[in-house]
């Protein structure tokens, strides 16, 4: 009975060979894809493994700044590690093509020759792979340097050059314009000799470390090892050492200048002691004599209230007096004039009596004898009257006289007093301003005696201060020649001709040049075992929709079956023999053309072949490959429909006969304001909810690829734009021997090499310190500080950072770590680069303040080659960039042509079937009368709904997975900060695109609907 079954599947298998022959072009075509991928990655990732253990691959390189002398190397081979010289140089072809000239290696690194043989003579030169095959350079051909002409004997490729990039920080290889050459020791010593290079040489030294020691331990050896400037011929070095040792005599003298100065300022500062001391003496002196002072002060005051109050009494007794003394003259007036009156009256009064005695006289010679006897009476009396008068007329003179001087005096008096009166008034408002100013004397002298008590207290704390000063000065300048004599020693041990000689060390995990292509590789095989399984899961649901499908139409066959004794695991073996059939026949197909065919595993290897620097690859089919192409897909296959089958097969021989079904989804469902059709529809989508999934897990599928193919297409899309667009100068040099001057033109920077990991591997970035007139960064204002920095839009994508996050640079050697906080971002995304101003990067880096190493352009500057590490140019950047896009383009056409297939057959099969259960109820609906556009709205268009709404749902989550997935595990080792993001416009094509294929498609089963016929009823009929 098996076998009779077995035979029946084949039928089967037959009857339907067009579904299952579109089901296994498709598995065929994902098994091919998946396992040339593997194929490829683990062709590579083997033989780059066993390439390196053939060539000797480097533990790690160093450079030194002088070749090591051959007892340093002696010092570290025979410890056990073995060392061979790697010295190069840049020689520029023309202005766009440089080759890097090595001697032919002898032990480690040594060159995987491709074709040819290593150079035999002196004009014989070795050229890379990748740069011979860009530039059509074969065998025989010649390569011109300077005036040296050599003739290819050999193209080959070298371990530690498996990713060909003129510098470790650079991300792009364009062997359009790098390569390498290698000649006899003899023609690399004299093409040197000629000064043509575009650089000074560079001494690195390759080592096997042999499990002699680590890392670690050679680190500290190479950082012993110190070298003789009297042995480097370099003029530009001598030149740059002589500049920066020439400091050393300026050291000196500025030291003994300290020394002497802080002698002087010990014998000032005792001075300045003594006379604080004699200052404070007078101080206190004036402090004592301070209360006298105020005394004296408030009896001045005192004595000069009573001087006010005298002159006020004083000048009231003036005004008095000026009153009397006009009144005194006034008398002295009158009774002069009395006098005056009264004299005259005596002059008159004596002029009667002179004539009364004359009279008399007169009488006593009268001859009248009684007259004369009268007048003899009269005579004596008379006559002393007369002389009694005479008297008294003197005494009314004098009298007359005193009054008249009495009025003068008088008049005199009342004029001085007068006078005295009017100066009164001013001596009145001096004394009152005097006893004013007194009193204003008391309280300055009050204040002047507070300050005189604090000017006394200061002084004290001045004298003790000076007297600590003096103390500490001299204890100053004892220091200062104590540092004097260290510093003289420190100087001429730093400033010493010897130095340490190591300037790089890295390992060759470090080294983005070394096993790049496996570690490029290693990424497509993890993706393509996930994708695979994922694939080969999705097409054995689909055969598994199919069998349940077939299982439900000869329901009535299995029950008689089980009714005969036939067992479960018979029937289920017999329906799962198809799908296993088909996928291991799909399988071995996939696989035979992955491994025979150049389209398999050849093409995937030409996208590792076409960008890195590779030997001979001999395809390698690994038990891994031949399991997942031919034993994953029927296992698989076999495993989810016994699943499926099994649960169908339980029911009852006599629910089979009868054809027994569950209740239909959706039946019981009712919308009101929905019309027969739309409800219809809506009720057939959910009784099709299981294929109606598997289209949608087909889209989800379909889209993850679709979008890795975008998403790969906009990063190197972006990279090529952003990479021309954002580099805003035309040139970048970087100094090896920087000179004292920038050059005109230019614009300094100081760039200092960083390394920082992310998602297990680490990247250069460089902390730029630039000048805010810098006009090729569009920075901003940068930070005043030494922790916050500007970071490029780059470092911020690559590293997941954003404003205000802290995050930490190691040291190129490893041994510190830096931290920064980010101020801001700016729209920069041609190299991982962080900013900061650059008087900050040269005080933390210990730099003088002229220091810088990188000058920026936008046109060529005439320095010597001699001085520069290397010269980036804007036209190099452009030309690198293009190259993103013209490496992967293949891969994005492959996976976009992939993902359209899956999901176009996907669905085929799915909305076919669909039809194909359908086929019953869509003849009764044409008995029934429905047109066929009605019948096409009823089984196909609800149809349409689930696609759109699938497809909102699926984008932005398959956008949100490969978001997720993209940076970590496929651009994980590329040292690129992109940030792949679509514009709405793209996500309107995606989903137009989706739509346009379901209408392609829809189209084709309309056809299928229309060979329904009502015939179909008759033939299910019970």
């Amino acid at each position: 009975m098996g076998w009779i079954l077995f035979k029946r599947a084949l039928r089967d298998l037959k009857a339907g060979w067009s579904r299952y022959i579109a089901l296994s072009l498709l598995i065929i075509f994902s098994i091919f894809i998946v396992t040339s991928l593997m194929g490829a990655a683990v062709t590579v990732i083997d033989y780059t493994e066993l390439r390196n253990r053939e060539l000797c691959r480097e533990d790690g390189e160093f450079s030194v700044f002088v070749p090591l002398r051959t007892e340093e190397l002696e010092r570290i081979t025979e410890k056990g590690v073995s060392v061979e010289k790697m010295f190069f140089a840049d020689y520029a072809l023309n202005d766009d093509q440089v080759l890097r000239v090595f001697k032919v290696r002898e032990n480690i690194n040594r060159i995987s020759l491709i074709d040819g043989s290593l150079p035999q003579s002196d004009d014989e030169a070795v050229i890379e792979r990748r740069y011979s095959e860009v530039n059509n350079i074969g065998i025989g051909g010649k390569v011109k340097i300077g005036e040296k002409e050599f003739t290819v004997s050999g193209i080959g490729a070298t371990p530690d050059y498996n990713t060909v990039i003129k510098k470790v920080t650079d991300s792009v290889v364009d062997s359009r314009y790098f390569g390498l050459l290698f000649v006899t020791p003899k023609a690399y010593d004299e093409l040197y000799s000629s000064g043509c290079s575009l650089s000074s040489e560079e001494y690195y030294y390759a080592y096997l470390l042999n499990g002699a020691m680590t890392k670690e331990e050679l680190k500290k050896i190479l950082e012993d090892i110190e070298f003789d400037v009297g042995d480097v011929d370099d003029e530009y070095f001598q030149e740059y050492w002589e500049r920066m040792t020439g400091r050393k005599d300026d050291l000196l003298e500025g030291i003994d200048e300290l020394k002497d100065g802080a002698d002087e300022l010990a014998d000032g500062a005792e001075e300045l002691s003594d006379g604080i001391g004699d200052f404070h003496d007078g101080m206190t002196d004036l402090h004592d004599a301070v209360p006298d002072l105020t005394d004296g002060i408030e009896a001045l005051d005192d004595g000069a209230a009573e001087l006010e109050k005298g002159i006020k009494a004083y000048t009231d007794g003036v005004s008095s007096a000026a009153t009397g003394a006009s009144s005194l003259y006034d008398g002295a007036s009158s009774l002069a004039e009395g006098t005056s009156e009264l004299n005259d009256g005596a002059k008159l009064f004596d002029s009667g009596i002179n004539e009364y005695a004359k009279t008399v006289g007169s009488m006593l010679l009268s001859e009248d004898p009684y007259v004369a006897a009268v007048a003899a009476g009269l005579a004596d009396p008379s006559n002393e009257l007369a002389t009694g008068y005479a008297q008294i007329g003197a005494g009314v003179a004098g009298v007359d006289t005193g009054a008249a001087s009495l009025r003068d005096g008088a008049y005199q008096l009342y004029n001085g007093i007068k006078t005295l009166d009017k100066n009164s008034s001013a001596l009145r408002s001096g004394a009152s301003a005097l006893h004013d100013g007194t009193s204003e004397l008391v309280e300055g002298a009050t204040e002047f005696a507070d300050g005189i008590e604090e000017l006394f207290d200061g002084s004290k704390e001045i004298k003790d201060g000076a007297a600590e000063l003096a103390d500490g000065a001299r204890a100053l300048a004892d220091g200062v020649k104590e540092f004097s004599d260290e510093a003289n020693d420190l100087i001429d041990e730093v400033f010493d001709i010897k130095t340490s000689n190591l300037m790089l060390l890295m390992d060759y995990k470090e080294n983005p040049r070394i096993d790049s292509a496996a570690d490029d590789v290693q990424i497509n095989y993890s993706a393509s075992i996930i994708f695979g399984i994922l694939l080969v899961m999705l097409f054995a649901y689909v055969i598994s929709v199919f069998i349940v499908h077939m299982i439900d139409q000869e329901s009535s066959v299995i029950g008689a079956l089980y009714s005969m004794g036939v067992k479960r695991r018979t029937l289920t073996l017999s329906y799962v023999a198809v799908p296993v059939i088909v996928t291991f026949v799909s399988g071995v197909i996939g696989t035979l053309i992955a491994v025979l065919t150049p389209a398999g595993i050849p093409a995937q290897l030409a996208d590792s072949l076409n960008y890195f620097s590779m030997p001979k690859l001999e395809i390698e089919v690994t038990p891994s490959i031949l399991i997942y192409g031919l034993v994953v897909p029927p296992v698989t296959a076999f495993i989810v429909n016994v699943l499926v089958i099994r649960k169908r097969l339980k029911k009852t021989p006599l629910a089979l006969l009868r054809n027994e079904k569950k209740a239909v989804r959706g039946r019981e469902l009712k919308i009101r304001g929905l019309k027969f059709i739309s409800m219809f529809r809506i009720r057939q989508m959910i009784r099709e909810m299981r294929a109606g999934f598997t289209v949608i897990f087909g889209m989800f599928m379909s889209l993850l690829v679709a979008l890795m193919a975008l998403n790969t297409y906009v990063y190197c899309n972006k990279v090529n734009d952003y990479y021309v667009n954002q580099t805003k100068y035309e040139y970048m040099y970087s100094y090896k021997y920087p000179t004292e001057e920038v050059p005109e033109g230019g614009y300094e920077a100081v760039a200092e090499g960083f390394k920082k990991e992310i998602y297990g591997y680490t990247f250069d970035v460089t902390l730029m310190g630039i000048t805010n007139d810098n006009p090729f960064f569009d920075t901003g204002d940068l930070p005043d500080n030494d922790t916050d920095v500007v970071l490029s839009s780059a470092v911020a994508n690559k590293y997941n950072l954003a404003a205000g996050d802290v995050f930490t640079l190691q040291g190129e050697n490893g041994d510190r770590l830096y931290a920064f906080r980010v101020a801001r971002i700016f729209d920069y995304s041609a190299s991982l680069m962080v900013f900061m101003d650059i008087d900050r990067c040269r005080d933390m880096f210990g730099e003088d303040d002229d220091y810088f190493n990188v000058v920026f352009a936008d046109h060529a500057l005439d320095i010597d080659s001699g001085r520069l590490y290397s010269t980036v140019t804007k036209s190099e950047i452009e030309r690198s960039a293009s190259v993103y896009v013209d490496m992967m383009a293949p891969m994005v056409i492959t996976m976009s042509v992939a993902a359209s297939v899956i999901f176009v057959v996907v669905m085929y099969l799915m909305i076919k079937m669909m039809i194909d259960r359908s086929s019953f109820n869509i003849s009764l609906m044409k008995i029934f009368g429905f047109k066929k556009r009605e019948v096409r709205k009823m089984y196909l268009d609800g149809n349409f709904y689930m696609v759109v709404i699938g497809a909102l749902a699926v984008i932005p989550l398959c956008k949100a997975i490969m978001d997720y997935i993209y940076p970590r595990y496929l651009v994980s080792n590329v040292g690129v900060g992109i940030s792949p993001s679509y514009t709405p416009e793209m996500y309107v094509i995606i989903f137009a695109v989706v739509i346009g294929l379901y209408l392609v498609i829809n189209l084709v089963l309309t056809n299928r609907l229309r060979k329904i016929t009502p015939a179909e009823v008759l033939k299910n009929r019970e």
